[in-house]
């Protein structure tokens, strides 16, 4: 059953949470762009309902509640060496990380013992949707070289966590599945270590695949 509606709006998640066990949120405006052109509605959706969403979850017996948030919440690091656990200090940059951490926050500070929330700060997903993002550093270089047989890279140095949203899904599938505790009240980390790659790497990896197309790396 699909319902297309507005999260935003009360009536939609009470309809929405109607004779289910389990609530996968996903519903948000994505991305630093997205979020600063608008604030206000990010803002709403992004945290306001999301927290009504899982007050209504936790107090109708609906106990597991999973969370998309995202390893922007770090921030940057100064040291490009060390690996980032979940217990590494967060320091979010931006109105986006921001909001995702207040969100992760206030989740985990729902007072229910009968409600079991998991929290995934995903890595940079890439990979094919029917709602296709371009703003994603492996989608873009994949477009590009595509469509204008060209790679422009400036700088290039930046690490990023990259994952694939298949391997998303399956790690939300065994979160919906877990019924022992082991993912109760818990954050992950989820990205791939093959694929923890510098910006300069990942073009250098999309053009083995498009080998027509122009690699240019600008260090200045």
């Amino acid at each position: 059953e699909i319902l297309s509606a507005d999260i935003c709006n009360y009536e939609n998640q009470i309809k929405a949470i109607d004779d289910v066990n389990c609530v996968v949120y996903l519903a948000e405006i994505v991305g630093d762009p997205s979020v600063k052109e608008k604030p206000l509605v990010a803002l709403k959706t992004n945290f306001l309902a999301l927290n009504s969403m899982a007050s209504l979850c936790a107090n109708f017996g609906i106990d597991r509640f999973i969370y998309t948030s995202s390893c922007s919440v770090y921030g940057h690091s100064v040291d490009d060496k060390s690996l980032l656990t979940e217990d590494s200090i967060v320091n979010p940059q931006s109105y986006y990380a921001r909001i995702k951490l207040l969100s992760e926050e206030c989740i985990l500070s729902i007072n229910n013992k009968n409600f079991y929330p998991s929290i995934l700060r995903l890595g940079t997903v890439f990979g094919k949707s029917h709602r296709q993002r371009y703003d994603l550093v492996v989608n873009t270089f994949c477009k590009s070289a595509f469509k204008d047989k060209i790679l422009n890279v400036f700088g290039g140095d930046q690490w990023r966590p990259n994952i694939h949203v298949s391997d998303v899904s399956k790690c939300i599938i065994k979160l919906i599945e877990d019924r022992n505790g082991v993912s109760y009240r818990q954050i992950f980390n989820l990205s791939n270590d093959n694929l923890n790659l510098k910006v300069n790497d990942i073009a250098r990896e999309v053009q083995k695949v498009f080998n027509n197309s122009q690699l240019k790396i600008d260090n200045r």
